[in-house]
């Protein structure tokens, strides 16, 4: 660990604060919070390009052990991904797996996906690090606790 220059410590100047007169005002708090909700746009996170994935065909494998890990998807807004969750649909259902979307331009696909895929959950998420950590280099593809499938 470095220093630099002379450092005190910092309960001196925790003496000069006072928690227990402070007040909390519950509504002002609420108002902030609505208000930050509002400032932030979802349209912020897209587009979600993913840098080491594209859509295509892959080859499934199996884990060398079983992972503890709840089933869960990947896949993008082009239309093999559309295909394959067509496809898939009613086991993707039964799992409960969620849908983390890698690519898509904008939240109104994410949307356009919940409501012509009702019942399945969409999460918008970087890929890179999933197909990195997996070495998958395409998507759509279902991770389960045995392996990863097409």
């Amino acid at each position: 660990m470095a220093t630099v220059g002379k450092t005190k410590p910092a309960e001196e100047y925790y003496t000069n604060l006072s928690f227990r007169d402070s007040k909390v005002d519950a509504e002002k708090v609420s108002k902030l919070l609505r208000e930050a909700r509002n400032s932030i746009s979802r349209e912020m996170f897209f587009p979600l390009v993913p840098s080491n994935m594209q859509p295509g065909v892959m080859k499934g494998f199996k884990f060398q052990e079983a992972k503890r890990v709840q089933p869960f998807a990947v896949v993008g807004t082009d239309p093999l991904s559309i295909k394959w969750l067509r496809f898939r649909f009613d086991k993707l259902a039964e799992l409960n797996a969620p849908i983390y979307v890698v690519e898509a331009e904008s939240f109104q696909q994410l949307q356009a996906f919940s409501s012509e895929f009702s019942g399945l959950k969409f999460v918008p998420s970087s890929g890179d690090g999933i197909g990195k950590e997996l070495k998958v280099g395409a998507y759509p593809f279902l991770v389960t606790s045995t392996g990863v499938w097409q």
